[in-house]
């Protein structure tokens, strides 16, 4: 596979899509977007792997944590953790549309197709923020368990799962009451979260004892746990492969599970401290936010090998593919921006 950044220029407002260089971070001209980088791949891609040295890239708020994407709006929201806001931005423009208060500390966020909203958490608060995706007007305020970081919403159930790390639970919201209908104890301190349409379970990644617990998404209790590395943060599903993919913060790799036998099959180095994963099911790619390399592996998932490494901003973090537009979208935390490629 091969990649470009993608070429979208122009548009007034709050922010807008600007090059980014990548070795002096100032904007550059259209014609030196798709320049490759002579230096190896910091992820062990292989010598041919090519890495991309320019991404359009958008300013947003202090420390972005996560995005989420609604394609059929054309709509990024990044929750910007040391501002306490959401920035809902124009994925064709890079122009911020709103900036939505949501709590101290904005961690995750996820929109439901099923009811039009979007999902933020508050790890400082407790509490998990409900946006209307038409309106960006908060609808409710829901109280969850403490330090609640990842949502994942399942449209199969209409519901919303949350993990709160600092005490081993998932907090399970009715999306039509936006109340809490159950509380599920996992493993310590978990984190990433993501919903399996295939077997209707939710993956949630417990990075204080290096495991994934396997949620029933109908009666609300785990079914299994998976051992996997050390400290795992995201995880992602691809439905097609039946495959989920867990970033293992500790020691720099990524676990491939099978969600069928519910194991790892296997484990495949990627960046340093890998942080957010994100899938293209129609390809069967797997995208990986190394935090402390500022790069994004790309892996094969039909052959679990190492395609290439893009470079983007300072600290990724969050990252979301929209397979339609066929873009990734990436938040760099400690250059507060959003970069975008095209794929």
């Amino acid at each position: 596979m091969v990649f470009a950044a993608l070429l979208v220029l122009g548009a007034t407002g709050t922010g807008a899509w600007y090059l980014l260089g990548r070795e002096s971070g100032e904007g550059t001209t259209a014609s030196e977007s798709t320049e490759e980088s002579d230096s190896s791949s910091p992820t062990g891609a292989s010598d041919s792997a090519q890495s991309v040295s320019r991404t359009l890239t958008s300013p947003v708020g202090a420390s972005p944590w996560a995005v989420a994407l609604d394609p059929s709006a054309a709509t990024a929201y990044v929750t910007n953790s040391d501002n306490g806001t959401v920035s809902v931005v124009d994925t064709t423009t890079g122009v911020t549309r709103a900036s939505v208060p949501v709590g101290s500390k904005p961690a995750g966020v996820a929109y439901s197709t099923q009811n039009d909203a979007v999902y933020v958490s508050d790890a400082n608060g407790r509490s998990v923020t409900v946006i209307d995706a038409q309106s960006n007007a908060i609808e409710a305020v829901v109280a969850v368990g403490n330090g609640p970081y990842a949502i994942a919403a399942d449209d199969a159930t209409n519901a919303v799962f949350v993990s709160n790390f600092d005490e081993g639970t998932v907090s399970v919201i009715d999306g039509r009451t936006n109340a809490v209908t159950a509380t599920v104890r996992v493993g310590a301190k978990p984190y990433g979260i993501a919903s399996e349409p295939n077997s209707g379970s939710i993956y949630v990644t417990n990075a204080g004892d290096r495991s994934v617990s396997v949620i029933d998404a109908a009666r609300r209790t785990v079914v299994a746990t998976i051992p996997v590395g050390a400290e795992p943060w995201g995880v992602a599903i691809d439905p097609a492969m039946e495959r989920a993919y867990v970033t293992n913060h500790a020691d720099n790799t990524l676990s491939v599970v099978d969600t069928v036998s519910r194991s790892v099959v296997t484990t495949v180095l990627a960046g340093v401290s890998p942080v957010g994963v994100a899938v293209d099911s129609n390809s069967s790619t797997v995208f990986v936010a190394d935090h402390g390399s500022n790069t994004v592996t790309v892996l094969n998932g039909r052959s679990n090998s190492i395609e290439s490494g893009i470079v983007v901003g300072t600290n990724p973090h969050g990252i979301a593919v929209d397979s339609d537009g066929e873009m990734l979208f990436v938040t760099n935390f400690k250059d507060a921006t959003l970069s975008a490629i095209g794929f």
